[in-house]
């Protein structure tokens, strides 16, 4: 049996405020998104749900640390939208720090 306990954790060092971030126009699904949202605010009709159950002892700070590696690789995960000019337009973040909230169950 491995001891994972002996890997180190990835470097991985939270954002600045003064990184890059990238600003491109919607394509044309993610303007039919954005409307519909606009039409009605935080319905959830689109949103993918998915459950995972994680066996063995939980490290936090190492799982944020992969969340945080996956989304350094897809700028999909990094893209949030904004209203420039009246326009919607995708911003593309440089970094993302995942917030992990933990609850003692």
């Amino acid at each position: 049996m491995n001891d994972w306990t002996s890997i180190a954790e990835p470097a991985i060092s939270p954002p600045t405020p003064d990184e890059e971030v990238l600003v491109f126009p919607l394509s044309y699904g993610q303007q039919r998104l954005w409307l519909l949202d606009q039409l009605s605010p935080g319905d959830a009709a689109y949103n993918l749900h998915h459950a995972l159950r994680i066996a063995g002892a939980l490290r936090p700070l190492g799982l944020r640390r992969a969340l945080e590696a996956v989304a350094e690789r897809h700028e999909t995960l990094r893209t949030t939208f904004a209203v420039v000019d009246g326009q919607p337009v995708q911003v593309v973040a440089d970094r993302v720090a995942v917030a992990l909230p933990l609850a003692d169950l």
